[in-house]
């Protein structure tokens, strides 16, 4: 069993995670088209970047649920976004 986190460049890590709070900066101030901007850059690295794996799988679902939520509720989509950048948190 191999650790997704160890399968990727640290610098693709800290680019996930930078897009990911601007765009949940963009979902917490209302601004739902910097938010798809944001989040359509999210989901290009993320299929680019990223080993097919369970991890990548969860940022595009996740990048699914945000855009969904993107214009009606603001808040749903910067919560999505602050679990998301968890998954690129250093420990």
């Amino acid at each position: 069993m191999t650790d997704e986190r160890t399968d990727r460049p640290g610098d693709v890590d800290a680019t996930l995670s930078g897009l990911l709070s601007t765009a949940r900066g963009h979902a917490s101030e209302g601004e739902t088209d910097e938010l798809l901007d944001a989040l359509e850059a999210v989901a290009t690295v993320a299929r680019a970047e990223l080993p097919e794996t369970g991890r990548r799988e969860r940022v595009l679902f996740g990048c699914s649920r945000v855009e969904y939520h993107a214009e009606a509720d603001h808040e749903v989509a910067a919560e999505y976004l602050r679990v998301m950048e968890r998954l690129f948190d250093s420990d």
